[in-house]
């Protein structure tokens, strides 16, 4: 297992890269994400509920002398209006609704699906460099013995202080590469703590990096890319919802009600002379039901509504495939890469890796019996030097193209992907 330690203060703990994954969950941009998500949920029931009832208050045939007794006319009215979709109507905008919910929770794993894949790039590139900086300080101790052994010949005039001089000049090489490496590994440290909550970041690598021998199928990947790649899911409910928008245009063919009920109070009109009663007036109820008249499309509006969203649905499809046809062209590219490293490990672990140890052993052993020469010897510890680099290199950039191929399925990959 490859463990990061996190020190605060005296105490530490260490952390697997699948415990600094679960840390991404408070990055901003996933609480921006979640915002986005409440916010097209709360407008579900904004665009899928009925328009509010009007209240009508008012008065009817009033004479200019604001008498409610002199006209039979007259009346008071209150009353209530109730605009009525054509059914089906809300239940689409619902449903329109919903895909836009599901569409920002896509976005929301997309974002996380990235940030995973930056933690990997970024924690296997420190653990590249940490390895890096221990092969040097490796060989900086051995430029030490050597130096050791060279100061004991040149004493006895075996050696010159030239040679010293050699030794001096390559130690310090190596320094350089370790503060720059040092550097590097810093730098990869921000962009994890940028991507999680980790801070104060000290690595230590339990394991060396490994490299699988089995290669993955492009189709298997493809497959589970259908089902779990972000993006891809996305475009998938995009298609859907522009079915659903279709669907809502085409309902504007039919009318929406607009009803209305009134009740009006009629006072009682006086009497035509002294001490004869009031001459009553019944109250009166109307009700009435507008409906408008979608058949007269003017300038083909309606119909051009149609015609938009079915290209819009059209265009979705098409991009969908753009880029399942984008998605399958990154995973040939990378599993063609993950079999050249592969190769290359191969070659370098099985025969030049163990060739060059044995060499580095044998002229340290004949230097020490003064049957080679320092310059040689030293040529070959740099060779070794370069050859256990590139090994290291060949390691991180394994993993983190497979770091590359996870994001592109959206998914960690498994066995039966192979």
């Amino acid at each position: 297992m490859l463990c990061v330690c996190i020190f605060s203060g005296t105490a530490y703990a260490q952390l697997s890269l699948e415990d600094v994954l679960t840390r991404i969950d408070s990055h901003p941009e996933l609480v921006v994400r979640r915002a986005v998500i409440e916010a097209a949920e709360a407008r579900i029931p904004m665009r899928s509920s009925l328009m509010e009832p009007k209240l009508i208050l008012g008065v009817q045939n009033v004479p200019t002398s604001f008498s409610f007794r002199e006209d039979p006319m007259t009346a008071k009215v209150i009353g209530i209006e109730q605009m009525l979709p054509y059914p089906g109507k809300l239940r689409t905008e619902r449903s329109i609704g919903q895909y836009d919910v599901t569409i920002a929770q896509a976005r929301l794993e997309e974002v996380r699906n990235r940030l995973r894949r930056d933690v990997k790039v970024a924690w296997f590139d420190i653990l590249h460099r940490q390895q890096a900086i221990e092969v040097n300080a490796r060989h900086v101790k051995l430029i030490d013995a050597f130096k050791q052994e060279l100061a004991v010949k040149v004493a006895y005039g075996k050696s010159s202080l030239s040679q010293l001089d050699l030794l001096d000049l390559e130690q310090t090489e190596l320094m350089q590469m370790i503060a720059e490496d040092s550097a590097m590994m810093a730098m990869q440290v921000t962009k994890l703590q940028y991507a999680t909550d980790v801070q104060d970041l000290r690595i230590h690598v339990n394991e060396a990096l490994t490299m699988q021998s089995s290669s993955y199928s492009l189709d298997e990947l493809m497959k589970n890319a259908g089902v779990h790649n972000p993006q891809l899911k996305q475009m998938q409910v995009e298609i859907a919802q522009a079915g659903a928008s279709i669907e809502r245009a085409k309902l504007e063919r039919y009318p929406d009600f607009d009803i209305m009920l009134m009740y009006m109070q009629r006072d009682d009109l006086p009497s035509g002379g002294h001490g004869l009663p009031n001459t009553p007036q019944m109250d009166m109820f109307s009700a009435q039901v507008s409906i408008n008249l979608p058949f007269i499309d003017y300038g083909g509006a309606r119909s051009a509504m149609v015609a938009e969203m079915e290209a819009m649905r059209a265009m979705k499809i098409a991009e969908q495939a753009q880029m399942e046809r984008e998605i399958r062209m990154m995973l040939s590219e990378r599993l063609v890469r993950l079999a050249e490293l592969r190769r290359k490990h191969e070659l370098f672990t099985s025969s030049i890796f163990p060739s060059i140890e044995n060499r580095i052993k044998l002229f340290i052993t004949e230097y020490q019996f003064d049957k080679t020469s320092l310059q040689t010897t030293i040529s070959q510890i740099i060779t070794f030097l370069h050859k256990e680099h590139e090994v290291l290199e060949l390691r991180s950039e394994y993993q983190k193209t497979l770091a590359e191929v996870a994001y592109l399925v959206g998914t960690e990959l498994q066995e039966n992907m192979r």
